[in-house]
């Protein structure tokens, strides 16, 4: 983050004292997706002019600024500044004209920008989304100029064809981006129940359908930043709103081999080594233990399992309870709900 920081200083120290048209913030959203030599056409055609371009080991920066006006000292001074790396796009719009960004901002209400209240420039700073971009309205201040600064940041997402697994999921990590990528109709935003008192905003992926993924999020306010997405069939430990829960045939794949229905003697063969599961004295009854070794990779992983015919069997009547003595006891159990965590720093 440091360098997005170290450009946008140096953009802003290079456009003072010079003007050009505001650009509607629809424009500005097309940005991301034009290419540089067209993007450059469209921003002359508004009086930006390019005055930078810089290669990083794993960056690529450009920045426009206004033609000059030398009679109008008192001349509003707009600046664009666009970054790329790794596959992420990064833009800043700067203006000095409060009335400006305001402006921007109403325009964002009119055409559907989410936000988590009515976008003005009293509530600045304010975290705004919009299809694939997250978007931070905020007052940059150096020395005595007020820069009204819009930062659109758009990430890199597989094609269709490229989506073969449930990990996949993790990227998309807020609502609107679901629904940019798979549709409005296909993500239903719900409540989901923990417990009495512990209920979260969520999204609900192909709802009802053997590809049902329910997104829990952490930032519950904007629908994004993933907590846990929840994959398989409902548990007694929460339930959805208005939901008779996923179908037991969930049809996500798993890169680690997991799979829904997978027996308890399979998920051993496959794992190479006897696992660990919660028994009733836990409040965590027949969730696998955190920490699991072996062949599979439970990393970021967590499974629940069902079982067939453990109703009344004193077995497991304990805290800890081993796989394999459950599957020599005779227990019929199998994966019935697996929750992904997104990787540790990614939140």
């Amino acid at each position: 983050m440091n360098k997005w920081i170290w450009l946008l200083t140096f953009l802003c120290l290079s456009v003072a004292g010079l003007r050009a048209q505001m650009p509607a913030l629809q424009e500005l959203l097309a940005y991301p997706d034009q290419p540089d030599k067209k993007l450059e056409q469209t921003l002359a055609r508004l009086g930006f002019a390019a005055v930078d371009r810089a290669q990083l080991p794993d960056t690529v920066y450009y920045a426009w600024k206004n033609s000059a006006d030398a009679d109008s000292v008192k001349a509003i001074t707009r600046s664009i500044s666009k970054c790329s790396s790794n596959g992420t796009i990064l833009y800043f719009y700067q203006t000095t004209s409060r009335d400006e960004f305001a402006r921007l901002l109403a325009e964002g209400e009119r055409i559907g920008v989410a936000c988590a209240e009515p976008p003005s420039v009293q509530s600045l700073p304010l975290l705004l989304q919009y299809q694939q971009m997250l978007m931070l309205a905020y007052v940059d201040q150096s020395a005595d100029i007020k820069r009204y600064t819009l930062r659109i940041e758009k990430k890199p997402l597989p094609a269709v064809k490229q989506l073969q697994w449930a990990e996949q999921l993790l990227l998309f990590d807020s609502d609107e981006l679901l629904a940019a990528y798979f549709g409005r109709d296909k993500v239903k935003k719900d409540l989901y129940y923990f417990s009495e008192k512990e209920i979260n905003r969520c999204s609900i992926l192909f709802p009802n359908t053997p590809r049902q993924a329910i997104f829990i999020w952490e930032d519950q306010a904007n629908r994004r930043v993933i907590d846990q997405i929840i994959i398989g069939s409902m548990t007694t430990s929460g339930q959805l709103a208005g939901y008779a829960g996923a179908l037991d045939g969930n049809t996500w794949q798993f890169r680690n081999g997991i799979e829904f229905n997978m027996r308890m003697d399979q998920l051993l063969h496959i794992n190479e080594e006897d696992i660990q599961f919660y028994g009733r004295r836990s409040p965590y009854y027949l969730m696998l233990k955190p920490g699991t070794k072996g062949k599979v990779d439970f990393s970021g992983t967590g499974i629940v399992f069902d079982c067939l015919n453990c109703v009344g069997d004193p077995f497991l009547n304990t805290e800890l309870v081993s796989g394999k003595a459950a599957v020599t006891e005779g227990l019929r159990l199998h994966v019935s709900l697996v929750i992904l965590w997104p990787p540790s720093g990614t939140r």
